[in-house]
């Protein structure tokens, strides 16, 4: 907090600080987050040499198998609560995060100029892993940014090249809009939160039959570890494996003769 000096941190500070996580709640993935964030604090601030050594950061285990991912028609009545609450606009964000599969962060950075409006494509240059990818627009996704395309073109420059299609929708207000849906609809769920709508895209592709090695790079991971996580979504393509030897010949349109 605010009233926490620097040179005050020690481990006694710490470990307060990840029983009051704990008590709110937070998942582990989010408190090695925070626990992460404060540990670059502290590295630079054991270099200007405002703390004699820095404290413990532990890292607490976490449940990468376990993604909350959306059914239809819990997207539909999420959305559609947005909507009657009047935040079409919200709405219309997170239909985006689901048909693209992006991250919050990279669609509120996301400009005209690289929104694929024109293209097919959206073009992410700014990313968590700083890598840059272009990621193919749906029928869902062209079609909810060419209505926000119609609605702001009313308002002056709004569609400047470089002005992002999801202004309005601001960290707070997303989170509020958010909060007030899946509370009035019932989901109590922890990881209710809208990165969710990344891991229903993920789902998707993954139930879709696309290899894995293609959702990692249409969500941009870095490693392939990530991806693993929505291994057991995929159709079984062992299957397809085993039928693959059993049809296989010699080149010569002959089964292979048998090997005793």
């Amino acid at each position: 907090g605010e009233d926490v000096r620097v040179s005050a941190i020690d481990q006694k500070v710490v470990n307060n600080l990840l029983a009051c996580l704990r008590e709110r709640g937070l998942s582990p993935a989010s408190i090695n987050r925070k626990m992460a964030a404060l540990g670059k604090i502290l590295t630079l601030a054991l270099e200007e040499g405002l703390i004699p050594k820095k404290p413990k950061l532990p890292r607490l285990k976490e449940n990468n198998q376990r993604v909350k991912c959306f059914s239809t028609d819990e997207l539909i009545a999420l959305f559609q609560h947005m909507e009657s609450g009047g935040h079409p606009d919200v709405a219309d964000f997170c239909r985006w995060l689901v048909e693209t599969g992006m991250r919050v962060s990279e669609a509120r950075r996301l400009t005209w100029q690289d929104s694929g409006l024109t293209e097919g494509s959206a073009r992410i240059y700014h990313s968590k892993t700083e890598d840059p990818r272009s990621i193919p627009l749906t029928r869902e996704a062209t079609r909810v940014l060419t209505e926000r395309h119609e609605f702001l073109s009313q308002m002056p420059g709004a569609i400047e090249p470089s002005a992002c299609p999801w202004e309005s929708v601001t960290q707070s207000r997303l989170t509020h809009v958010w909060n007030q849906a899946r509370n009035a609809l019932g989901y109590d769920d922890p990881d209710c939160v809208p990165h969710s709508l990344r891991h229903t895209c993920a789902s998707r592709l993954a139930r879709s039959g696309v290899d894995l090695l293609s959702i990692q790079k249409w969500l941009g991971h870095k490693t392939l570890t990530m991806t693993l996580r929505y291994s057991h979504l995929s159709r079984n393509q062992l299957d397809d494996a085993k039928q693959a030897l059993e049809n296989y010949t010699d080149g010569a349109g002959q089964e292979p003769e048998r090997i005793l």
